[in-house]
């Protein structure tokens, strides 16, 4: 299952991007509709926006946390000495 999240976050990066972006657009419009006093549509488009914003953050959170552990990796793995004799790569 950790495997699968990490691809799709890895992978699929506008996805989690494009929903936070909905989301904004859907909390936009539902303070509009609160000024036009429609405030039964405008809770509707506040939740689906406080969610899509809510999901949007979580996979950047979690593509940055992947991010940051990819370089820790790859600088401990150039830190190590080259073996003697041998050529590092």
């Amino acid at each position: 299952m950790n495997d699968l999240l990490t691809r799709c976050v890895e992978q699929y990066t506008w996805i989690h991007t494009t929903i936070g972006l909905i989301g904004n657009i859907c909390f936009v419009a539902g303070s509009i509709l609160f000024l036009r006093e429609i405030q039964n549509l405008g809770t509707v488009f506040f939740i689906i926006g406080s969610t899509g914003m809510l999901i949007g953050n979580i996979g950047n959170t979690i593509a940055m946390k992947l991010a940051r552990d990819w370089r820790k990796k790859q600088e401990a793995h150039e830190a190590q000495p080259a073996p003697a004799g041998k050529w590092k790569t």
